[in-house]
């Protein structure tokens, strides 16, 4: 299958929407970022808007879920997925074109603010179970120590 492989930098121009499948409950998200150009004019002495880029960004699962929680209009955002056309053909008869991006990752844009993570337990976890962490360079992971044995 061809997919076309990007990744944008823009704001967050419309609320997130999570809505589930209806046959399967599964969690989607949605929302538009749009992308300007800027580049800088020697006889403004000043950096200029240039063409903007509109696209409509759907999450899937876990993804949407954790991006309906975190992000809202006006965030700066990092969006990298796949970008797919769809053709339809509009109440005037006309056909049309729309083009969307699944995310397959998203974050907010620390060139333009700061941000704190929060990571979420894993789905398959146990509660109360320790985390493991796991090290680079294909050393085997060591459980966490909780914070009641440690010396």
């Amino acid at each position: 299958m061809f997919e076309t492989k990007l990744t944008l930098v823009g704001t967050v121009i419309s609320e997130v929407r999570l809505t589930h499948t209806r046959t399967n409950e599964v969690p989607v998200a949605n929302f538009s970022i749009a992308t300007t150009a800027r580049t800088f004019n020697r006889e403004k002495g000043g950096w200029v808007d240039g063409n903007s880029l509109h696209l409509r960004v759907s999450c899937w699962r876990r993804l949407g879920e954790n991006v309906a929680a975190s992000l809202h209009r006006g965030d700066p955002v990092l969006v990298s997925g796949n970008l797919y056309s769809r053709s339809y053909e509009a109440s005037d008869g006309t056909r049309r074109w729309s083009y969307e991006v699944e995310a397959t990752t998203v974050g907010p844009d620390l060139s333009r603010g700061t941000a704190t993570f929060q990571r979420r337990p894993s789905p398959q976890a146990e509660p109360g179970a320790p985390a493991t962490v796991l090290a680079l360079g294909g050393a085997d992971p060591e459980p966490a120590v909780p914070q009641s044995e440690a010396a």
